[in-house]
């Protein structure tokens, strides 16, 4: 495993940790906890990558576009 994607891990296992701590006083349990607490890393860094480059439909889908003309005609 490469040291800086071992190091992101160990830092988010890190942060899931003293988070359940603080808000409901858990300790992870075991080292699966720990694993799936370092996965949130690759997730976080997932969700960066494509921040900026979604965005909303410019016209509404025909499903809204029918309400919204039933609605207006009442038919």
């Amino acid at each position: 495993m490469a040291e800086g994607k071992k190091s992101e891990q160990m830092r988010a296992i890190s942060l899931v940790a003293s988070a359940a701590a603080y808000w409901s006083d858990i300790e992870p349990q075991h080292p699966a906890a720990e694993y799936l607490a370092g996965q949130l890393s690759e997730t976080r860094k997932g969700y960066a990558d494509v921040r900026g480059t979604m965005a909303f439909e410019d016209e509404p889908s025909s499903f809204v576009a029918a309400i919204f003309e039933t609605r207006d005609t009442g038919e």
